[in-house]
C-alpha cells in the first residue's frame, strides 16, 4: 500500500537525517548480494514478537538480503513486535557489529501497509549503547502491532542485533480523550476558535480506525447542541498534525458517523460540511491525527460555524441562440437568440441580457433583449440576468472591463449573498469574416396588387424582374408570407399562390443551398421569413444564399368597390333593383364574364355576354337571392371594372 499522499514519503526519509550518521537520503542503497532475498524482506517473513511492559525482547538477523521497499524507497528487512497497552518503545541496535550507521525511525502498521507511525529526531539517542550503536524511541504508542524496517545502506549492511522494549505510558490522558468527557464547541453564527491537544491522548487506551481509514488512537472528543441544521467545522491542525475529522449523531453510547473529512496535508485546514442536522439534537466530535501513534505536532483549532442558506426564487432560465454562427457583413453581425420559457422574475426584479466575449468572459455590451450587433469576429456569449436593483448595483458595470464571473461571485448562486440570478452557460455565437456570396434574390413584381376574395379564394402571381442569381448549387423557392411578421404560409416553385382570405401579403424570391440552409425547420403559419433571412449572411448569419424582403406586397379583399373611372367602365340601370337590370357597356365591349358578389365573397351569379355601348344586356338574378349590397364585376378582353349594386 502507498502512503495516504506521496507528500509524505519524504517526510518519512527527512525524519531520519538530523544527524549524518543517521541520514537515511545521504548514501545510496546497496544492492542485495548473491544468496537471494533475506527471510524477512517483506513484512510477510517478519516475526512478531510480543512485547510485555518493561520485558525486553532481542531479535537478531542481517539485511544483506534486503529488498527495495517501494514506500520506503530503501532497501529494508522488517522485524515486528505486538504491545498491548500503551508504551514508549525503544529500539536499540545496541551490540550491532560493526555498529550501524544509517536507520529509518518510522513504524509502519499492517502488512500490508496500512498506516505510518511517524516520530522525531529528538528522540534519537546517539550514546545510549555506548558500542557505536544508538536507540530511537517512539513514545506513546497505543496498543498494537508494529512492524519496523531494518534499512541497509553503506554504512549498514550485514549482522544486526534490536533490543525492543516497552515502559508504560507515564502521560496523564485528556479529559476529552474519551467520549464521556468532551469538550463544549460554541455553536453561533461565527466560528470561535477552541484550542485542542492531542498529546497523551493514546494513555486513555483507546484504538481503531475510524473514516477514510485514519487511526483514532489519539483522538479527543468535543459535543455541542445544534440551533441550526447547517454548519461548518472546521480544523486548523500545527504543522505536523493530519487533521482527521468524525462527526457523530446520538450518545457516546451509540454513536453513529454522519460526516467524515481528513485532511489533504498535514498542517492543511480541514472542513467537515454539515447539513441535515435536527436543531436541538446532541451532536459528537472526534479530531485526531490520521496516522497511527502521537502527531509530531499536537496542537489544533477548532470552531463551528452556522452556514446561513439563501432562498432565492429568481431563475434567469436558459437561452437558444437563434444560429450558432454569424459572420460580419459590412463590418457588422447581428447576434439573437430566444428566451426558453424557463425563467422567473419576482415582483420587484427585472430581465436584462449581457454580451461576453470569451475565453475571458468580459462583457461588452447589455440589453434588454437578447439582441446585439458586433463589429470583431470572435466568439460570443449571450447571458440572461435577473436581478433587484436594490440588492444589486451594476453601476460599476464597465463595459470591455467587467467580467462575468465578477457579477457572478457576488450572487448566491457565485457563493455570494445577493438574490439573483445569472445564466452563465448561456447561448454560444461564433462570429467569422463572411466569405464572399453571389447569390442574389433579384426582384418581384405582382401582376396585380389588389386581388379579390371571390368564391372563398384568390390567385395571386408576380412575375421576376430578371436580375435573379443562382450559384451552382442553388435553388429558387418562392415564399408566400402575410401580414408585417412575415409569417411563411406557404412554398412554391412558381410565384403564384392560391389563398382562402382576405390580409396583406407578400410574394418572396428565396435562392439557397439545400446543403446549407436547412428548411425543414420551417413551420408554415409559425416560422417568420425574418428568422429565414437571420440565417443568411445578408441578415447577419453564416449561410450564403438570398432572400428578396421586400418582395411584391399584394392585398386581398372582398371587392366592393367602384371601378376606376379612368379605366374600362359599365353601366347597371335600374339600381337599386329587384333583381332585374341592364347592362351597358362604356369602354367595354365584345365578349364577357358578369359576376356578381355578395359582400362576404360569394359568387351568387355569373353569366356570359356580349357588351355594347349600343345595346344593353339584360340580367335576372335567381330566384330567392337575397336583398343587399353586391359587387357587379365584369371581366372582359378589354380589362375588368366593378361597381356596387343594391337590390331591394
Amino acid at each position: 500500500m502507498q502512503p495516504k499522499n506521496k507528500r509524505h514519503a519524504s517526510i518519512i526519509h527527512a525524519l531520519g537525517g538530523w544527524l549524518p550518521m543517521l541520514a537515511v537520503l545521504a548514501t545510496p542503497a546497496v544492492s542485495a548480494q548473491s544468496g537471494g532475498a533475506a527471510p524477512n524482506a517483506l513484512c510477510s517473513g517478519a516475526v512478531v514478537n510480543d512485547l510485555s511492559l518493561d520485558v525486553p525482547v532481542t531479535v537478531t538477523g542481517d539485511n544483506t538480503g534486503a529488498v527495495l521497499d517501494p514506500v520506503f524507497g530503501v532497501p529494508v528487512v522488517w522485524e515486528a513486535f505486538t504491545t498491548t497497552s500503551c508504551a514508549n518503545v525503544a529500539v536499540a541496535y545496541c551490540g550491532t557489529t560493526p555498529a550501524f550507521a544509517n536507520a529509518l525511525i518510522t513504524l509502519a502498521v499492517g502488512c500490508p501497509l496500512a498506516n505510518f507511525v511517524f516520530n522525531s529526531s529528538a528522540n534519537i539517542d546517539p550514546n545510549a549503547c555506548g558500542d557505536g550503536n544508538f536507540t530511537v524511541l517512539f513514545p506513546n504508542l497505543p496498543a498494537g502491532t508494529y512492524y519496523y524496517p531494518v534499512r541497509q545502506g553503506n554504512g549498514s549492511l550485514g549482522p544486526y542485533s534490536l533490543t525492543f522494549t516497552a515502559t508504560a505510558c507515564t502521560g496523564t490522558a485528556p479529559a476529552n480523550a474519551v467520549c464521556a468527557g468532551a469538550i463544549t464547541l460554541p455553536a453561533g453564527a461565527e466560528c470561535t476558535p477552541v484550542s485542542g491537544n492531542v498529546a497523551f491522548a493514546t494513555a486513555a487506551g483507546n484504538t481503531g480506525i475510524g473514516c477514510g481509514n485514519g487511526d483514532v488512537a489519539d483522538g479527543v472528543w468535543y459535543v455541542f447542541e445544534a440551533t441550526s441544521s447547517t454548519y461548518d467545522l472546521t480544523v486548523a491542525p500545527s504543522a505536523q498534525f493530519n487533521a482527521h475529522v468524525e462527526v457523530f449523531s446520538g450518545p457516546c453510547e451509540e454513536l453513529t458517523s454522519i460526516a467524515c473529512a481528513v485532511g489533504a496535508d498535514f498542517g492543511t485546514q480541514t472542513v467537515a460540511q454539515l447539513s441535515g442536522l435536527t436543531i436541538g439534537e446532541t451532536y459528537h466530535v472526534r479530531v485526531s491525527d490520521w496516522y497511527s501513534g502521537s502527531p509530531v505536532s499536537t496542537t489544533f483549532f477548532v470552531c463551528l460555524e452556522e452556514v446561513v442558506t439563501i432562498v432565492c426564487e429568481e431563475s434567469a432560465g436558459t437561452l437558444s441562440a437563434t444560429a450558432s454562427t454569424a459572420c460580419l457583413m459590412n463590418g457588422m453581425a447581428g447576434l439573437a437568440a430566444t428566451l426558453n420559457g424557463d425563467a422567473v422574475v419576482p415582483d420587484g426584479f427585472q430581465m436584462i441580457h449581457l454580451l461576453t466575449t470569451s475565453p475571458d468572459g468580459v462583457i461588452v455590451q447589455g440589453a434588454l433583449t437578447p439582441s446585439f450587433q458586433v463589429a470583431t469576429a470572435g466568439t460570443y456569449t449571450l447571458h440572461t440576468l435577473v436581478y433587484n436593483g436594490s440588492t444589486l448595483d451594476l453601476n460599476g458595470l464597465v463595459f470591455g472591463v467587467t467580467t462575468l464571473s465578477s457579477i457572478n461571485t457576488q450572487l448566491v448562486q457565485g457563493g455570494g449573498s445577493i438574490c439573483a440570478s445569472l445564466d452563465v452557460v448561456g447561448a454560444t455565437v461564433v462570429v467569422e469574416e463572411c466569405p464572399p456570396c453571389a447569390a442574389d434574390a433579384g426582384s418581384l413584381q405582382a401582376n396585380m396588387n389588389l386581388v379579390c376574395l371571390v368564391d372563398g379564394s384568390a390567385t395571386m402571381n408576380a412575375t421576376p424582374g430578371g436580375d435573379l442569381v443562382a450559384p451552382t448549387g442553388s435553388e429558387v423557392l418562392y415564399l408566400l408570407t402575410t401580414g408585417e411578421d412575415l409569417i411563411i404560409g406557404q412554398g412554391s416553385f412558381t410565384p403564384a399562390f392560391v389563398v382562402t382570405a382576405v390580409g396583406q401579403y407578400t410574394i418572396h424570391t428565396l435562392v439557397y443551398d439545400p446543403n446549407l440552409l436547412d428548411l425543414g425547420e420551417v413551420v408554415f403559419g409559425v416560422t417568420s421569413a425574418l428568422e429565414v433571412n437571420a440565417q443568411l449572411i445578408q441578415g447577419g448569419g453564416s449561410i450564403c444564399g438570398a432572400l428578396d424582403v421586400a418582395g411584391a406586397p399584394v392585398v386581398v379583399e372582398v371587392c366592393t368597390g367602384i371601378s376606376d373611372p379612368s379605366g374600362p367602365s359599365f353601366m347597371v340601370s335600374p339600381n337599386p333593383n329587384d333583381g332585374r337590370f341592364a347592362v351597358n357597356g362604356n369602354g367595354l365591349a365584345g365578349p364577357a364574364i358578369l359576376q356578381v358578389i355578395a359582400l362576404d365573397g360569394r359568387r351568387v351569379h355569373e353569366q356570359r355576354l356580349a357588351l355594347s355601348s349600343q345595346a344593353p344586356a339584360t340580367i335576372e338574378l335567381p330566384h330567392g337571392t337575397a336583398r343587399g349590397v353586391y359587387t357587379v364585376r365584369i371581366l372582359s378582353a378589354d380589362g375588368q371594372a366593378a361597381m356596387r349594386m343594391v337590390l331591394e
